[in-house]
């Protein structure tokens, strides 16, 4: 055990007790100071260089999931509507194929009237 008064005894980290340090205006808890600073400045680099990798990463994976999701609605979407067209057009399923067709080149068509036209 050491006295309390020894000069060989050393501080913890952020306590007050212990041996006054060599230069006197550091305080006995530079050490603590220190790594705080460095730990701000770790997290400040961090935080600009891979803040923003992290949200594009994010967002890529989002929209592939978001994609992924919309092909498999479409999917099921497309074959329900030619199941349902079977069904109310006599079982006959290329009466549904036939009628499916005709909508879509319709909407096409609507679509294909009302496109911009780039000036020359």
């Amino acid at each position: 055990m050491t006295a309390p008064g020894d000069p060989h005894t050393r501080a913890l980290p952020g306590t007050t007790d212990g041996p006054p340090s060599a230069s006197g205006s550091d305080g006995p808890d530079w050490p603590v100071e220190a790594t705080r600073s460095i730990v701000k400045a770790v997290d400040t680099v961090r935080d600009k260089t891979s803040g923003p990798a992290i949200t594009a990463v994010a967002a890529m994976v989002y929209g592939i999931v978001a994609l992924t999701a919309l092909t498999v609605l479409t999917i099921v979407l497309t074959a329900a509507t030619i199941r349902g067209l079977e069904l109310l057009l006599w079982r006959k399923v290329w009466l549904a194929y036939l009628v499916l067709s005709v909508l879509l080149f319709v909407g096409g068509l609507v679509c294909w009237s009302r496109r911009a036209t780039v000036p020359d």
